[in-house]
């Protein structure tokens, strides 16, 4: 999200501020700032990269999960960087509520898409053609041998003490990898 000479400077009990080339950029406080990278990034791309959605563009963005983390960046994007109409798909009354907040034009019940949507020229969704090529990319790359996981290490099952041996691990010094924590 940030360019190797930005800076992000998170001092003790004050405000910290994201800065590039000195001007400020973001307020964000710490753990609201840690919180940006990884869902904006994904949804920046998907966006304005994969889709080539731009200021000027129109039409219908269904939303599929739009209160989940990279849902809830994009639709804040899409309203707040582009012309298109946001409909965010939601189904318990604060998910709803949650992405109405964030900008969504309309929310629908994801289990009523056919009777509520009939307008959508573009789809946001974790499963878009896009995302499913990518999946089915990396899939091939890991059986080919050129990819492999970085999972290092499985906890089983997912338990009270399985889930504070995992925080333990990835708040030490020392963590390679990726920690599972799985039900088998």
């Amino acid at each position: 999200m940030f360019p190797a000479y930005s800076r992000v400077p998170l001092p003790t009990d004050s405000l910290p501020f994201i800065r590039r080339h000195g001007e400020c950029v973001s307020p964000a406080r710490g753990a609201e700032a840690a919180a940006l990278p990884l869902t904006t990034i994904t949804a920046w791309e998907t966006l304005f990269e994969r889709m080539g959605l731009t200021a000027d563009s129109t039409g219908t963005l269904l939303v599929v999960g739009g209160a989940g983390g990279v849902g809830s960046m994009v639709v804040q994007l899409a309203r707040g960087l582009t012309g298109v109409t946001v409909v965010a798909t939601a189904s318990r009354p604060e998910s709803r509520e949650w992405a109405l907040t964030l900008g969504a034009h309309r929310v629908v019940d994801h289990r009523r898409l056919r009777a509520e949507v009939s307008d959508v020229n573009r789809v946001f969704s974790p499963f878009s053609e896009g995302n499913v090529e990518t999946y089915a990319e990396t899939a091939r790359l890991v059986d080919a041998g050129v990819l492999r996981t970085t999972m290092t290490r499985k906890l089983t099952p997912t338990t009270p003490e399985n889930l504070r041996a995992a925080h333990e691990a990835v708040e030490g010094s020392a963590m390679i990898g990726k920690i599972v924590v799985a039900t088998e």
